[in-house]
């Protein structure tokens, strides 16, 4: 057979061979997806699914070990990158954290923490996108195993406790029936398993701190007073008390009265030959951070004499770092900056417990404009933050250590202008909110080393404040 040349063809063609060709080409062409082509529509999120598992359990107060996660899918069942994603607390009372949200690569979007209410019983977040019927994840919140008790009052409305020992004892303060002054208080456990009360001081006093041996300190009209164990007040000059140890050393601050943004630690020794009652006891300033700006506070001191606090820095702009004076003889070293405190602009510790290695505990911001959070710097690392654990509240921080590492504060809820007090410690994903029921602020300050152990602070109701104990497994 002799073929001609394909340039030949059209010569060949009649003109009603021609004309068919052209719908066959016409055709061809329409289903080429070229240039022009627009049969194929564009992805659309058209379905939302959960990712995680829907039915959650964790103690009421708790963060949820397994965080709600969903899938976003288009028309053809492909994952959708970058879509947004409203994670919302619908019930339970919790805080939640890490929104708004958009879709990662495999089109999962995860909520960054969920906190159960502290009330137990049911919890519930929904989950939606571009319109779609949102995904209910839902918690059910188990009862606590910390255990609380309102401790008694004077005969007022306003009572706090600040300090707990490890024989159980807690001082603070109370009002009586006139609800008109403060009486500094202690209460000591009893053999039925509640607590007494009594005055250990007249009107316009309260006590901050006490040591192992039950004395105490705090102000009295507005002068720093010690009340030992035994009895009796002794007087201490001006200043503010924030801590005090075995041996009765205290420690706290000096305010200028011309500068209220002024302050020095300061420290009062026990002298040799005991406190004398009659005599003038005049603290000692702490050492400044060399280059500091001299802003200092003292804010606790264990039974080693190591002191826990802040101290202005000057680096330019105005930081604060959270430091420790480490005793030498009878006076104490220039203050050491905390592992890790270059990383933020605001440090400052707070508490610290009698291990051999000392742990410390209490703040940091990232910027000065940033909130705050719960630090806490364990076996002399570079500080464990407690933000990734903060449920989503707003600002707080930690201002009780044990020797078991339990750190115990107060933060900002994250969806209400509330209080509440915590409990952490190592391994923990959440912290633990400390409730009692009909108080919705709370505030915790000390924590003891018994087992089980035993916190103590406030809660806020209508009808004043109450001091409480939480005990802690």
């Amino acid at each position: 057979m002799n073929l001609l040349p394909p340039q030949a063809w059209p010569g060949l063609l009649s003109k009603t061979a021609r004309l068919a060709i052209v719908p066959f080409a016409i055709g061809v062409g329409a289903c080429g997806g070229g240039a022009g082509d627009t049969s194929v529509a564009p992805p659309v999120a058209t379905s939302i699914a959960p990712n995680s598992s829907t039915s959650l359990t964790a103690m009421a107060g708790d963060g949820v070990a397994e965080l709600p996660s969903v899938i976003v899918k288009d028309q053809r069942g492909a994952a959708m990158v970058g879509v947004p994603v409203a994670f919302l607390l619908a019930s339970g009372g919790g805080t939640i954290r890490g929104k708004p949200l958009t879709t990662n690569a495999s089109g999962v979007a995860t909520l960054g923490g969920w906190s159960l209410g502290t009330v137990p019983g049911s919890n519930s977040v929904t989950v939606s996108a571009s319109g779609l019927a949102p995904v209910m994840f839902v918690a059910i919140g188990t009862a606590s195993n910390v255990a609380s008790v309102l401790l008694p009052t004077l005969g007022g409305s306003f009572s706090v406790a600040y300090a707990i020992n490890d024989g159980g004892v807690v001082v603070g303060y109370s009002t009586d029936n006139s609800d008109a002054t403060p009486f500094a208080v202690r209460w000591t456990p009893t053999s039925s398993g509640s607590w007494s009360i009594t005055p250990i001081a007249a009107a316009d006093s309260w006590a901050l701190r006490i040591n192992v041996n039950g004395t105490a300190v705090g102000m009295r009209a507005g002068r720093v007073k010690l009340w030992p164990a035994t009895g009796g007040e002794l007087d201490l000059g001006t200043g503010e008390p924030n801590g005090i140890n075995g041996a009765e050393t205290v420690v706290g601050i000096r305010r200028n009265p011309n500068d209220p943004g002024e302050q020095h630690a300061l420290v009062w020794r026990k002298p040799s030959t005991g406190w004398d009652p009659l005599a003038t006891h005049a603290p000692q300033d702490l050492p400044l951070f060399p280059g500091g700006t001299g802003w200092t506070s003292a804010k606790a001191i264990n039974d080693a004499g190591i002191i826990a606090g802040t101290v202005g820095v000057s680096t330019g702009t105005s930081t604060y770092y959270a430091v420790r004076w480490d005793p030498v003889g009878d006076l104490w070293a220039q203050p050491i900056a905390l592992p890790g405190t270059g990383g933020f602009d605001v440090t400052a510790a707070r508490a610290i417990n009698d291990k051999p290695q000392a742990d410390l505990a209490g703040g940091a911001r990232k910027c000065f404009s940033c909130l705050s959070f719960g630090m806490a710097w364990l076996g002399g690392s570079a500080g464990t933050s407690l933000e990734s654990s903060w449920g989503g509240g707003g600002p707080g921080f930690v201002d009780g250590i044990n020797n078991a590492q339990r750190v115990v504060g107060t933060r900002d809820a994250a969806t209400s202008s509330e209080q509440h007090a915590f409990v952490w410690w190592p391994g923990r994903t959440s912290v633990h909110v400390l409730a009692h029921p009909g108080y919705t602020y709370t505030w915790a300050y000390d924590i003891n080393n018994l087992s089980p152990a035993q916190a103590v602070g406030y809660g806020l109701d209508a009808n004043g404040t109450r001091a409480i104990v939480w005990t802690i497994p």
